[in-house]
């Protein structure tokens, strides 16, 4: 084999083995965790990174497909060159639930105001994610 198709082909295989893997994720690491909806309505949900803050931030673009209806669920990816374990290092996250039907009728000045349309924060964190095997579920 030419030697010049040699080391693109090791460099290629090293990369596949390390590129884009975080050094503080653990062997068996967990990309996603999922939302899951055990209640009766269709919800919204978004997490603001402002722990232990609890003001609703700015207005995310929801679409009315992208709700979770009952029954159904919704994976929360990490970052593409991070793991959930790396992210929640230390630290707690609130994920925000809110009523689909509500917030997509509603101006989000009012939500913001008035809290009208959230149902409730989830606090996460690694052990409570550990415990329930990376589902989070909303009842």
């Amino acid at each position: 084999m030419n030697k010049l198709l040699i080391l693109p082909i090791i460099l290629f295989i090293t990369c596949a083995m390390t590129c884009g893997k975080d050094d503080f994720c653990p062997d068996d690491p967990h990309s996603r965790f999922y939302l899951k909806n055990e209640s009766d309505v269709r919800i919204h949900s978004i997490m603001y990174w402002n722990y232990p803050d609890t003001t609703i931030g700015i207005s995310p673009v929801f679409d009315i497909n992208e709700g979770i209806s009952p029954n159904g669920s919704r994976a929360f990816e990490a970052d593409i060159s991070n793991c959930w374990e790396n992210a929640l290092e230390g630290r707690s996250e609130w994920i925000y639930i809110f009523n689909a039907d509500t917030i997509e009728t509603l101006d989000w000045e009012t939500v913001q105001q008035t809290n009208r349309g959230l149902l409730e924060r989830i606090e996460i964190n690694l052990t409570s994610l550990n415990q329930n095997d990376f589902v989070v579920v909303y009842e």
